[in-house]
């Protein structure tokens, strides 16, 4: 699962999400989120928690579980 925090109708979070999209697997999920906000009800908080966008730019933030490492920002 990857993890995408950045302004859901930027350009650059979009394009972010679409080549996590492409890169993992289909069963593989990813998430976009902006900046602060708070999880959908049907997501486990802790996916979110301590993810933030580096520098105001889009990041994606690559899952196993709910630990998280940072791939691109």
């Amino acid at each position: 699962m990857a993890v995408v925090i950045g302004d859901p109708a930027d350009a650059a979070t979009i394009a972010l999400a679409d080549r996590a999209r492409r890169t993992l697997a289909p069963e593989d999920g990813v998430v976009v989120a902006a900046p602060g906000a708070a999880p959908p009800a049907s997501l486990d908080p802790a996916w979110l928690a301590g993810r933030e966008a580096i520098g105001g730019r889009p990041t994606a933030y690559l899952c196993n579980g709910t630990t998280c490492s940072l791939i691109s920002s």
